[in-house]
């Protein structure tokens, strides 16, 4: 089998067991009553749509499968992709886990635990790269765009519970949804525009998914870190965080444009 062939085989398979752990998570954390009822049955195409999108790109994109500094092609999905590819397969089963919170119909600590696990695959994915030697081209892009699906599912998720501030929600919305819109028409203007991490970057995302964490923590009672007053400090303080990460992307961007221009 040629390298490519393997790879190809390798993102089919990974993502086909990606699915199916959803599946198995989803229902395992509701009723079967629940799982199969009509409100809930829109999961498991919604999902599957996910998983097929997923795999139809990576397909696409294989030849980004390649190490950034020996440009060595991949005959495998190496382990830093699967922690990004998993965060972003658990977008779906946070969505609806987090309505069927809101309805009382399936557990807050069981989406506290979802939403640790792809927090959690956020930060080591960055580092298994780097100390594995696992840095890819694709890895690069996939890291931040599911970052921001994340972030953007986890919003809405949080709005519909009531757990996150309309403030807050509108501050993040803007801030993340402002930035893609602007780096879709970079794209267009300029073609391919390479992925660059910022420090504030990673510290606006890094400082949303904290006030995520305390808010999750207050929703659930949890003693000392759901103190409202401290969530509301953490708030505030991410706020900040995200005001001054707008001002870096303008930078960025400003910056981005004038050598689209000048090419």
């Amino acid at each position: 089998m040629s390298q490519s062939s393997s790879l190809k085989l390798s993102i089919i398979l990974s993502v086909a067991a990606y699915f199916l752990i959803q599946c198995l998570l989803w229902v395992l954390s509701v009723s079967p009553s629940v799982a199969m009822s009509r409100s809930y049955a829109w999961y498991f195409p919604t999902s599957a749509l996910l998983h097929l999108g997923m795999a139809g790109f990576l397909w696409w994109r294989s030849i980004d499968f390649r190490h950034t500094t020996t440009r060595e092609p991949l005959p495998a999905v190496n382990a830093a992709c699967h922690l990004t590819l998993f965060r972003l397969s658990c977008v779906p089963t946070i969505l609806f886990l987090a309505i069927a919170v809101a309805q009382s119909e399936a557990s807050g600590v069981i989406l506290v635990v979802v939403v640790a696990v792809a927090f959690v695959t956020d930060f080591f994915d960055g580092q298994v790269a780097r100390r594995l030697n696992q840095t890819t081209d694709i890895g690069a892009y996939l890291d931040s765009s599911t970052d921001y699906a994340v972030l953007i599912v986890l919003s809405i998720a949080f709005v519909i519970m009531k757990v996150t501030p309309i403030w807050y929600f509108g501050i993040l919305m803007g801030r993340l949804i402002g930035f893609a819109i602007a780096m879709a028409i970079l794209t267009k203007v300029q073609g391919k525009v390479d992925a660059e991490t910022t420090f504030l970057g990673k510290a606006a995302v890094f400082a949303a998914m904290t006030v995520y964490a305390f808010e999750l923590a207050r929703y659930v009672n949890l003693a000392v870190l759901g103190d409202a007053t401290l969530v509301l400090v953490v708030e505030i303080a991410s706020a900040i965080i995200l005001g001054v990460s707008v001002v870096d992307k303008y930078v960025y961007l400003v910056r981005k444009f004038r050598a689209a221009a000048s090419e």
